[in-house]
């Protein structure tokens, strides 16, 4: 099995909010792999973010999304507690509210971009949300931002980041896999725009704050924007 290279001895914490400020995950210089466990890192993250959603999506009804769910969820827990730079505290809200203008300003645009779409191409479901929106409001973070976060966010850039060669190509990379677990769950394309364009935006926002709450309630607070004001169409 593939282990990340990046000892706690090298480095002692890899997320920015431990240290000084940086400009993201990158800015600490992840080292270079050999050949060997490059290539084992690639397939690895290969089946993890395309194999197992490309399973799934064609799997004709075979698997069901909550077992497609455990299955993500069980492969990353067990390659996070491989990686040998992340520790389960980690995730933990560590100064938290100190990131509040970024919350609030994605929020913000999340909430303008639902309107402004929603009023061109579904303009007769503006602020029609479903009787049954507070249940999915309070499910949400817990069914899905925060699992979502563990695979798409955690994984992806704690165990993966040193693979990629700058944060544009990350970002841009873990957008691309944000997609395919939001094809999954949604089976439409509808979803897979959604994802991409999320995708991108948490992949920021972790990469510039290194925390994980952070990502979590931005994820809920897109899905909050598409229900409460779009067509909620995933």
């Amino acid at each position: 099995m593939y282990v990340a290279p990046i000892d706690g001895a090298i480095v002692e914490d890899a997320l920015p909010e431990r240290a000084e400020r940086s400009s993201g995950l990158f800015a600490w210089g992840m080292p270079r792999l050999r050949t060997r466990r490059f290539v084992l890192a690639l397939f690895e993250s290969g089946f993890v973010f395309v194999g197992l959603p490309l399973l799934a999506i064609n799997s004709a009804g075979g698997l069901t999304i909550p077992l497609i769910m455990m299955m993500m969820l069980s492969s990353t827990a067990i390659l996070l507690s491989a990686t040998k730079s992340f520790h389960w505290s980690d995730l933990l809200p560590v100064e938290f509210w100190s990131e509040w203008r970024l919350m609030v300003g994605c929020s913000a645009a999340f909430a303008l971009i639902a309107f402004t779409v929603t009023s061109l191409y579904w303009p007769s479901q503006l602020f029609s949300a479903p009787p049954e929106i507070a249940v999915m409001l309070i499910g949400f973070p817990i069914l899905t931002a925060l699992p979502m976060e563990l695979v798409y966010r955690a994984l992806f850039f704690r165990r993966y980041g040193h693979l990629i060669q700058g944060e544009t190509a990350a970002i841009i990379l873990g957008a691309a896999a944000t997609s395919l677990g939001y094809a999954v769950l949604s089976g439409n394309i509808g979803g897979v725009i959604f994802g991409i364009a999320l995708g991108g935006v948490l992949g920021w926002a972790y990469l510039k704050t290194g925390n994980f709450a952070v990502s979590v309630v931005l994820h809920w607070a897109a899905a909050a924007a598409l229900y409460l004001i779009g067509p909620g169409i995933l």
